[in-house]
């Protein structure tokens, strides 16, 4: 019997070693900044790379090596700072003292279309 919850540990830490690569390579760059931030997974927080108000990293660059956006979004937290807001189903207190509003993983469009195409191909292998 296949353990579920372990293979969803394992592609979540080989997700995190890939963020981690990407950092070192300069593909993507760490901040400290919770209001530069727009993406947080354990312990790292991925910059948008602003400049003068300006994000120049699109969330699509999270997708490494063609993660479902569902998983992306299960193992860490989307960060908006244009909106002022964050996908996850966990509050973070530290964000929202800086004004940024909670959107549950079921009330994001990415999150909701993944789940409903995947509830769909399983209709048709099944």
């Amino acid at each position: 019997m296949i353990n579920l919850n372990n293979s969803i540990n394992t592609d979540k830490e080989y997700y995190v070693s890939l963020i981690k690569e990407a950092i070192e390579d300069g593909s993507l760059t760490e901040t400290e900044f919770l209001n530069e931030a727009i993406y947080i997974i354990d312990d790292i927080k991925i910059s948008g790379d602003f400049d003068c108000g300006i994000r120049g990293t699109d969330h699509n660059i999270l997708n490494l090596e063609d993660q479902s956006w569902a998983d992306i979004l299960q193992w860490g937290t989307l960060v908006v700072p244009e909106t002022e807001s964050y996908i996850s189903n966990t509050p973070i207190c530290e964000l929202e003292a800086l004004g940024y509003i909670n959107i549950p993983l079921d009330s994001n469009h990415k999150y909701q279309s993944e789940k409903v195409i995947e509830q769909n191909v399983k209709l048709v292998f099944a």
